[in-house]
Formats: structure tokens, C-alpha cells, sequence
């Protein structure tokens, strides 16, 4: 019985990519997790006006009130009680107002004569960030940006109820264009809205090193989608490495996307029910071993780098030539040179990288076809 279960999960193990059945969060990892957390919900109770904009917002008195929560008894005020009403707010019609609601004016009054711990916390993410900064040339925007998202995205245990935690926070904040988003980044990270919008701008090279979750991030429009990250590049943070070169040969490494991969007993159809139709007709094609058109390659070219445009035309040779792994990690790979020579991610970059990885498949494919592909 015990040989059985440890083939089991190794089985597990080799087939999906990843470990999720045996490793236990590092506790410096959650109390770095925990500091972020912390501070970046005294921020955001401080502009919560800044960053929704509308003082008479359901948002507003939402966030405000997981706030509350989150700091307890330590604001000084009556305690909230853990839901704002008895139906979930989903469920509740536009406009119902709920009697517990907070005033963000003085919650941020008594946010203001809170004393926030003040520690160094040295562990494996954070020194990992800063290792990836100096190895990728990141800017200090996008390792704060990264530093956010991780403590939104750790799926770790946390002191607090899941009810009352930053990612919940986020989650009742609509967003209502990529302006309004930047300026509420722009906000909860203490730099200027120019420098968000230049860091997202497509095509963003923290979407195409696949370290910002793009199916979160080009979706669902709250707050909380903008600080989504892998689960590959949360467990690149939180693992060890021998050594830089090791470090960089793991952000290369191929994903395993299990959307791609054929299962007789799912039914296609799923796809069109997890993704949008453009995006779900190109993973039909990698499903169903059918070659990619150039509007497909034109749609995973958006996804996988932020909204990244050019004339489906211009993906005409590319066509039947390369496939949607090769599409993503193609970019990737655009993206990863970029950041190794400091240089501008850009669309030369990205076609090139994109025929390079078309002539390799064709060669490995037909190695006698020595045609050209334009």
C-alpha cells in the first residue's frame, strides 16, 4: 500500500509540474507576506477616497469595512461585525444600502494614530525579488508591483479570516478603465500614475515572462485581478536555487498547462466556457492537434502580452507553423532576452522571437525542408 501511494504521487508530481501536495510555506515567507499585508492595508485605508473616487460608493464602504476589520481592536473603534450584511453582495440589488457601513474619513482619522510594526524581514521571496531585480534589471515599480501581488496571490494560511484580508479588500474596488487603474496602483504603491501606465503598457514584459497571471489580469475588472500572479512564479519565488544560472534556466522552464492537453472524458466545449471565444478557438486547435490561423496567433499574441496589437496579416507566414505553446514561450523567451540585455520589450523583439520558434519547430518536424518561411 505505501509503494502504491508514493507512485501515486509521483505520478501526480511528473505529469502536472508541481508540488502542492508536500511543501509547506517557509514561516519567514509568511511573516515578509504578513508585513506587506499589513502595510499595504493602512494605505489603502488612508485613500480609500483617492483610489474609488465616488465618496458614496458601495466599494468605498466595502473595502473600508474589511479595513476595519483587518485592524480590529487596535483602531480604538466599535468593532465591525464580519459581514456588512446578511445576504452577500452578489446577490443584493443595485443600490441597497446595508446599515454597517464606515465612514473612511475616520477610519483613516484613526488609521493615521496606528502604529505599524516596523521590521526587516529577510527570507527567500524577498531576497529572491531582489536577486531578480539586478539579474532581469527590473525597475523598483515593478519589484513593488510584485511584491503586492504576492502577498495578494499566496494562497499560504494567514493570521486573518479570509474575509478580511488585502486580496478581499481589492476584490470589492471596481475598476473602471486602465486610467483608473493605473491611478489606484499608482496609489497603493506610492509612485506616479505615468509609471504604472508605462509599466503595463503592452507588451508588458511581466506578463510575457508569464510572472503576472494574464488570464486574472486581461479579465475581471477589480482591483484584486491587477495583482494576480502564476503559480509557477510563486513557486520560483519560494524555492531554492544553486545557483543564478539555475535561477534563470527555472523562469525558462515550459509550463504545463493542462487546458492543452486532450482528455476524452471533458468535452471540448469547457474551453468556451472558461475563456473568451477568440482565445478558447485557439486552445481548440492545440486541443484537437489542428494548426493555428493567423487571427489565432494574433489573439495569443494579445493574451500573452498584455494587449499587444498588430494586423493579423502580419501573422500570415507564421501560420500552420507553430503552436500555441510556441506562441507563449516564444514571448517569453522575447521578453527574457530583453531583460537580460536591459533593453525595451517591443514588437521587433516579439516577431522575431516568433519566427525563430517557427523555424525550429519546422526543422525538428521535416529536418530535410530547408524552404524558407517568407
Amino acid at each position: 500500500m505505501g509503494n502504491t501511494l508514493a507512485a501515486a504521487f509521483e505520478t501526480i508530481r511528473r505529469e502536472v509540474g508541481f508540488d502542492m501536495l508536500t511543501r509547506l510555506p517557509h514561516p519567514e515567507n509568511l511573516r515578509y507576506q504578513r508585513q506587506v499585508e499589513i502595510q499595504t492595508m493602512h494605505r489603502l485605508g488612508m485613500t480609500l477616497a483617492d483610489i474609488v473616487g465616488n465618496q458614496d460608493s458601495d466599494d468605498l464602504h466595502y473595502a473600508a469595512h474589511v479595513v476595519r476589520r483587518y485592524f480590529g481592536d487596535a483602531l480604538g473603534i466599535e468593532p465591525a461585525p464580519e459581514f456588512m450584511s446578511d445576504v452577500p453582495r452578489f446577490l443584493m440589488a443595485p443600490g441597497t444600502r446595508t446599515s454597517n457601513r464606515t465612514d473612511p474619513q475616520e477610519l483613516a482619522q484613526h488609521l493615521e494614530q496606528l502604529a505599524l510594526p516596523h521590521e526587516d524581514v529577510i527570507c527567500l521571496v524577498s531576497t529572491k525579488l531582489g536577486l531578480l531585480q539586478k539579474l532581469l534589471h527590473l525597475s523598483d515599480a515593478e519589484i513593488n508591483y510584485l511584491k503586492l501581488a504576492y502577498a495578494v496571490s499566496s494562497q499560504h494560511a494567514r493570521i486573518h479570516s479570509l474575509s478580511c484580508c488585502i486580496a478581499m479588500a481589492l476584490d470589492h474596488i471596481s475598476v473602471l478603465d486602465d486610467a483608473h487603474q493605473a491611478r489606484a496602483i499608482a496609489v497603493l504603491l506610492g509612485i506616479p500614475p505615468d509609471d504604472v501606465s508605462k509599466m503595463l503598457a503592452p507588451p508588458c514584459r511581466l506578463k510575457a515572462l508569464r510572472f503576472l497571471d494574464t488570464v486574472q489580469t486581461n479579465g475581471t475588472r477589480n482591483l484584486r485581478a491587477a495583482f494576480v500572479l502564476t503559480d509557477e512564479f510563486i513557486d520560483l519565488l519560494e524555492s531554492n536555487f544553486k545557483s543564478h544560472t539555475a535561477l534563470l534556466q527555472a523562469i525558462m522552464e515550459p509550463e504545463i498547462d493542462l487546458d492543452l492537453r486532450y482528455d476524452e472524458e471533458i468535452p471540448i466545449g469547457h474551453l468556451y466556457e472558461d475563456w473568451p471565444k477568440p482565445l478558447a478557438e485557439a486552445f481548440e486547435c492545440a486541443v484537437l492537434s489542428r494548426p493555428l490561423k493567423s487571427h489565432h496567433i494574433d489573439t495569443l499574441v494579445r493574451w500573452y502580452t498584455g494587449g499587444y496589437k498588430l494586423h493579423p496579416a502580419q501573422y500570415t507566414p507564421l501560420a500552420g507553423r507553430i503552436s500555441v505553446e510556441g506562441v507563449r514561450d516564444a514571448i517569453k523567451q522575447a521578453a527574457f532576452d530583453c531583460c537580460i540585455a536591459d533593453g525595451a520589450l517591443d514588437g521587433f523583439a516579439l516577431m522575431r522571437a516568433l519566427y525563430v520558434a517557427a523555424t525550429t519547430i519546422c526543422q525538428r518536424s521535416n529536418p530535410t525542408n530547408t524552404t524558407e518561411m517568407y
